[in-house]
């Protein structure tokens, strides 16, 4: 039986935030569905793990709404996550909105939508999400990085699917990103991207301060279409449309349609970087760019 958010809604007492986590836990070990339900759904200042939602260890769990009718939204443009997963299994996000709550235009915030870290045979799927001052979708390891200050070890996120998804007003460096790597066997497939501030999807992996950072690696990037991507909205001089840079390895990047990339110094539809980059397909991708050049 499925379990309603509704059902454990106390606005003295944490509110949407609270409710959605408890339903979770209503669950138990053998998971099973969470119902949103439609309308506005404030959710608290974040605290554990910088997400308003944080779930960790979590597996077989499908949240899902009434798609655009149902919006999870920050009451203020937080430096935050709204739903965080760590080292969960068989989770899925369907027909939900997210807001992050940072307004058209130049970026403001470092507000996040979603976070999947060390996850495993995950989605999401037919949902709208927008406005966020940092990447929309993360998809990475746990564990490793000067980013992650987790410290009790490592683990990839594996088989995760981003599909049939609207994103809009996102910006940071990557509506969907495998920043500081351990993404494999991530799809990303079938989204409209709209209205960007840097670029729609960014595989890679950073090797910074001197950590050994985990590769992204058996990805698949296709059918999706980008249309608008701006730096001068992500307050900086470089927009790609899709980019694969770093320690990227056995990816496909297949009919993709990108149009109306602007940047100063940078401006492609696809941008590929970095002597560790290798083994990739690249088939039928389409690039319509409008570039913006600064001498």
């Amino acid at each position: 039986m499925p379990v309603y958010v509704e059902d454990h809604y106390d606005e003295a007492d944490g509110g949407y935030s609270q409710a959605l986590s408890d339903a979770v836990d209503e669950l138990g070990a053998a998971g099973g569905e969470v119902i949103l339900p439609a309308g506005e759904l404030v959710l608290s200042r974040p605290e554990r793990g910088g997400a308003a939602l944080f779930f960790e260890g979590k597996n077989n769990v499908l949240i899902r709404g009434e798609g655009p009718a149902t919006r999870l939204k920050f009451n203020a443009p937080y430096e935050a996550k709204i739903m965080s997963f760590v080292d969960c299994e068989n989770i899925h996000i369907r027909d939900l909105a997210f807001d992050a709550g940072v307004a058209v235009g130049r970026r403001v915030a470092y507000s996040q939508a979603l976070d999947f870290r060390g996850c495993v045979d995950s989605s999401v799927r037919f949902c709208w999400i927008g406005n966020t001052g940092n990447l929309a979708v993360r998809v990475s390891h746990h564990g490793i990085g000067w980013a992650d200050k987790i410290p009790n070890g490592s683990r990839q996120s594996e088989r995760v699917t981003i599909q049939n998804n609207t994103f809009y007003n996102c910006n940071g460096t990557g509506a969907v990103n495998t920043k500081s790597g351990g993404a494999s066997g991530l799809k990303v497939l079938d989204n409209d991207f709209m209205l960007l501030g840097v670029t729609a999807v960014s595989i890679e992996s950073e090797n910074l301060f001197g950590v050994t950072e985990v590769p992204s690696e058996r990805f698949i990037v296709s059918r999706n279409i980008v249309d608008g991507v701006d730096a001068d909205r992500n307050n900086g001089t470089i927009a790609w449309g899709l980019s694969v840079t770093e320690l990227a390895t056995f990816g496909v990047v297949s009919d993709n349609i990108v149009s109306n990339v602007v940047g100063t110094t940078s401006a492609a539809g696809l941008f590929i970087q970095g002597l560790i980059v290798r083994y990739l397909i690249l088939k039928s991708s389409m690039s319509i760019c409008s570039f913006r050049w600064a001498l």
